[in-house]
């Protein structure tokens, strides 16, 4: 995988915690704020409410039991009934996919019935009308189920064979109705409307606020909405832990390949350094001896010029350079300083593949 893709992938990851850290930070901040909402609020005083010039209350708390101001639904299977019916079908099925089976549903049938209704307080008999319950959290807790049936289906061994020679076995039917009971005990937590002589509640407006209706009391809602609070928060550490590993992990990689980067530029500048020493002094040596030549030696610091008689000891890469240095600790001389710097990392001795740790200068007249 090359470098680029790498960083790439590290960093969406770290973008993708960090987007994860702060969803569920804002989770717990929501549930916490909205469970020390509730916790200030006391329930309404029916009589002295209707009193009231204002006529509204934008986040305000009412108990009362379930009463249907309508003809209530009854249900299929017992004598219940209520202003709220939910009824869903399903098939149950079971399906082979890459060697696994997985199971999957068929929505058959579903329907969510209502009517109207009221919380009517126990003391004063005075109702309160409930709009828009389905907006509502919770609500689906306080349903009652009246029947939850598993119809299996009968197959013959050929089908079934069959069946699983295809990969999709059908498991059966499953048949749920919930009904919201008429007398249920209800808590509703949301916008108070006195309008046109009855009173509503209805989804509040402001910001911030949520639309409650559930059969649990004040107490057991505020703790249940702490406890979600208290898993959110324990979410955002755990996966900001992973992003301080995750982020750990890619920067010391990171610095580790820094630093040998830097250790290796700094060994080759060396070795360049006494490379440049030894051929001066070897110049002058040959000059020296030469000095009644008609063609003095040159050299290029970078590039020396080599005489046929130095063409074995020229680099098994370029072929042009003189061998200049040793690699260890295998100790091949074989290559020339520019060719073992362009070599990529981590660097390898041509001859035998083993890994260079060091390099040492040498001069091979």
């Amino acid at each position: 995988m090359s470098e680029w893709k790498q960083i790439l992938i590290e960093n969406l990851l770290f973008a993708a915690d960090i987007g994860l850290i702060c969803w569920f930070l804002r989770l717990y901040k929501n549930k916490y704020t909205t469970a020390d909402q509730i916790k200030d609020l006391e329930s309404i005083d029916w009589s002295a409410f209707k009193s009231d010039s204002s006529g509204c209350i934008e986040y305000g708390l009412v108990e009362g039991r379930v009463h249907s101001l309508e003809q209530p639904l009854k249900s299929q299977f017992t004598e219940d009934e209520g202003p709220i019916k939910y009824f869903k079908r399903v098939l149950l099925k079971s399906e082979r996919n890459r060697g696994y089976w997985t199971d999957r549903q068929n929505v058959l049938s579903e329907s969510y019935e209502k009517v109207k209704f009221a919380l009517q307080d126990e003391k004063t008999a005075e109702r309160i009308l409930v709009t828009e319950p389905r907006l509502a959290n919770y609500l689906q807790e306080a349903l009652h189920t009246t029947h939850d049936h598993f119809e299996p289906c009968t197959r013959s061994l050929s089908e079934s064979l069959f069946d699983r020679v295809v990969g999709e076995i059908t498991k059966g039917y499953q048949t749920t109705e919930q009904i919201l009971k008429n007398g249920t005990t209800m808590l509703g937590v949301g916008k108070i409307v006195y309008s046109n002589g009855s009173l509503e509640l209805r989804k509040p407006t402001a910001k911030g606020t949520q639309y409650f209706l559930t059969s649990m009391s004040k107490s057991e809602l505020i703790t249940h909405l702490k406890s979600r609070a208290t898993i959110f928060k324990v979410l955002a550490g755990v996966f900001g832990v992973t992003g301080l590993l995750i982020l750990w992990v890619t920067t010391g990689s990171r610095i580790r390949k820094w630093i040998a980067q830097y250790r290796e530029r700094a060994a080759v500048e060396e070795a360049r350094q006494q490379l440049l020493v030894i051929r001066a002094v070897n110049t002058v040596h040959s000059r020296n001896r030469n000095a009644d030549s008609d063609t003095d030696l040159t050299e290029d610091s970078d590039s020396p010029q080599r005489s046929p008689s130095s063409e074995a000891n020229s680099c098994v890469i370029c072929l042009i350079n003189s061998r200049d240095i040793a690699n260890r600790p295998c100790g091949h001389v074989c290559t020339c300083l520019n060719c073992y710097e362009a070599m990529p990392v981590p660097k390898h001795c041509p001859v035998c593949r083993s890994a260079i740790n060091e390099i040492i200068p040498i001069y091979i007249p």
